[in-house]
């Protein structure tokens, strides 16, 4: 009987050895694992500009459609999109738009209105009315998690994309080096 006491007594717990290896192993899985998730925050700021970029274009190649179908390729245009009026150059959407979306000419919205940036997490900038940057503004360098649109030209549709100060296109990893 004193024998089953003693089995009995030994299974109430981890003896100190164990605790030990159980310590060292969560601490070993913790340092190869953490890097991992550390990185989580850039990707997801990068996912967010890419989703962005997809937005944009999806609704470029919309407007641009609707362009070529009511003869709004020109210099100057507008079409209409869900009841509302988009100014066009050269059939493409521009960044800002110009006067009032009423359908009269040369007036309508741009880009900004044509995807939902509204839930704060982005701004955008308008040196001037041919381009547009957009910012992330959760990145740890704002000014260096952007995505720029360029309104068409002659030649070209609307280029979208990261750029460098002089417009010139740059890999993903010069746009979201602030991510």
């Amino acid at each position: 009987m004193k024998e089953i006491e003693f089995a009995s007594m030994r299974n109430k717990g981890f003896t100190l050895i164990e605790l030990v290896i159980v310590m060292v192993v969560i601490g070993i899985l913790a340092v190869t694992a953490a890097p991992k998730f550390i990185n989580f925050k850039t990707e997801a700021h990068i996912a967010v500009l890419n989703g962005i970029k997809v937005s944009i274009n999806s609704m470029v190649t919309l407007s641009h459609m609707k362009a070529r179908i009511n003869n709004q390729i020109g210099s100057s245009g507008q079409v209409k999109i869900e009841g509302t009026y988009y100014d066009l150059r050269y059939g493409y959407p521009t960044f800002i738009g110009r006067g009032v979306a009423d359908g009269t000419l040369d007036n309508g919205y741009g880009i900004l209105q044509l995807i939902d940036i509204s839930d704060g997490s982005i701004s955008y900038e308008t040196p001037n009315a041919w381009y547009g940057i957009f910012k992330l503004t959760g990145a740890s360098n704002p000014e260096q998690c952007v995505l720029t649109y360029f309104t068409a030209e002659l030649h070209r549709g609307p280029i979208v994309g990261p750029f460098d100060k002089n417009g010139t296109p740059v890999g993903v990893a010069n746009s979201t080096s602030g991510c």
